[in-house]
């Protein structure tokens, strides 16, 4: 995948609150779903995610040194 494509797809990841602890993922790709088990994050592939989940995930990401937005 060519890094311009890499680039947007993860400037495109975001997720929306839909309640207290529930959490959809708005951007999904076929290509956002490769990298995100290519950096061993799969459970991004997930649509919909609790909170406690989610907090794992990032939690995961930031011990493999994958910056968070700010």
């Amino acid at each position: 995948m060519p890094a311009a494509r890499i680039r947007r797809e993860l400037e495109a990841l975001s997720c929306t609150s839909l309640d207290s602890n529930l959490w959809v993922f708005d951007h999904r790709t076929d290509e956002s779903d490769q990298l995100a088990a290519a950096m061993g994050l799969g459970d991004l592939r997930k649509k919909f995610m609790s909170t406690r989940d989610v907090k794992a995930v990032f939690a995961k990401a930031r011990k493999a040194g994958i910056p968070h937005k700010k």
